[in-house]
């Protein structure tokens, strides 16, 4: 009677934790907010790039972003060069991950864990965690290149 009872509960338990594995979410790696504490972009672990709800692409863990079709949209050599999709440079990262995005315009990371635009202006990561400053300040670089056309770049234009 007993090993009838246990082989049902056996396979209702396998079948219920294959379930709960396919229909798990895609953890968030890391979000940016601006100043004003409004979420401005999320990255997934699995690379997936979401502004304002909706994934616009991956980034890749060698330094290339993709669209959702899997074309190149941006790309950073060794250095740190930050390159578009017609391979001209858009800006570079140097070692302390702050952004250089033309010779006039140098954007660095405060103590405390944000990346200064202007004097009252600044985005920040959470978690806070130094891991994401390269990957955000690659994100900054692209976004700053879209917008480019502006007089000035709005950094809550994307919500």
């Amino acid at each position: 009677m007993k090993a009838k009872f246990i082989f049902p509960f056996t396979l209702l338990l396998i079948i219920g934790s294959s379930c709960a594995t396919s229909t798990q979410k895609d953890k968030v790696a890391f979000k940016v907010y601006s100043q004003e504490e409004t979420k401005i972009m999320k990255v997934k672990r699995s690379g997936a790039v979401i502004v304002t709800g909706e994934k616009v692409g991956f980034l890749r863990n060698d330094g290339v972003l993709t669209d959702l079709k899997n074309d190149t949209l941006a790309y950073k050599n060794a250095e740190g060069v930050v390159y578009s999709k017609t391979h001209q440079t858009i800006g570079k990262i140097d070692k302390n991950d702050a952004i250089e995005i033309d010779s006039s315009t140098k954007l660095v990371w405060t103590a405390d864990g944000k990346l200064q635009i202007r004097d009252n202006e600044f985005i920040r990561v959470e978690p806070n965690f130094k891991a994401f400053y390269h990957k955000t300040a690659f994100l900054f670089i692209i976004y700053a290149s879209i917008n480019s056309s502006d007089e000035e770049i709005d950094i809550e234009e994307s919500e």
